[in-house]
Parts: C-alpha cells; sequence; structure tokens
C-alpha cells in the first residue's frame, strides 16, 4: 500500500467500486467481517407454479450456456432428479420440450449477444 494508506490502482477496467477505489475482480474487496456471507433462499410468487418452474428452468439453461456446456450436458442435468430446477419441466413436458428450451435460450442468447463469448 501506498503511505496514505489507500490501495493502489486496479488494473483494467474497474467491474466496481470500493471506498471510491475502482476494483477488478472480487477479490480484490476487503472482507467485510459484518457480511455473514448466509445463502438466503426466497420464494418468487407465480399464481401458476409451472410458471415458476419454467422461469427457473430458464435461467439454469442461460446460466449453463454462458459457462458453455453443450446441448447434450444440458439435456442430460434434465434427466437427473438431483436438479430440481431442471428436472420437474423434463418429467412434465418431455425431451423435445426440454431440447427447445435450450435451443430457444442459446438463440435469444447470441441474438443479444451474450453468447458465444
Amino acid at each position: 500500500m501506498s503511505p496514505d494508506k489507500t490501495p493502489p490502482q486496479a488494473p483494467g477496467s474497474p467491474i466496481g467500486w470500493y471506498n471510491d477505489v475502482p476494483v477488478s475482480h472480487p477479490a480484490q474487496k476487503p472482507v467485510d467481517p459484518e457480511d455473514p456471507f448466509d445463502t438466503m433462499a426466497l420464494r418468487v410468487p407465480f399464481e401458476d407454479p409451472d410458471q415458476g418452474l419454467l422461469e427457473a428452468a430458464t435461467c439454469y439453461v442461460e446460466e449453463l450456456i454462458t459457462m458453455g456446456y453443450t446441448d447434450l450436458m444440458i439435456l442430460s442435468l434434465f434427466r437427473k432428479p438431483f436438479y430440481m430446477g431442471l428436472n420437474p419441466i423434463y418429467e412434465k413436458r418431455g425431451a423435445d420440450f426440454a431440447k427447445q428450451l435450450i435451443a430457444d435460450r442459446r438463440a435469444d442468447l447470441a441474438d443479444n449477444g451474450l453468447y458465444p463469448r
């Protein structure tokens, strides 16, 4: 650190700011002892529970696509009962629906410039 106790400027474009200093990576942010780091599950109200499941599955699929999973890899997760955000959609609507959901999300992400990176 410099003599005035301010952290050095972070290289590259900042992804955020901490105490008016740019931060390029989350690891550069000092640990806040008051942050409990607790995971909090929240219910998102939907009048139709199936719509909530579809929203969750859509979010999971988008994240998996941006992480580099192939369509086959994602479809295999739909088939596993352990994945409660994906498997109920597969059980209720079938493999063709899951394949179409994956294809639609991949196309939408590409149209918006979010995939491929």
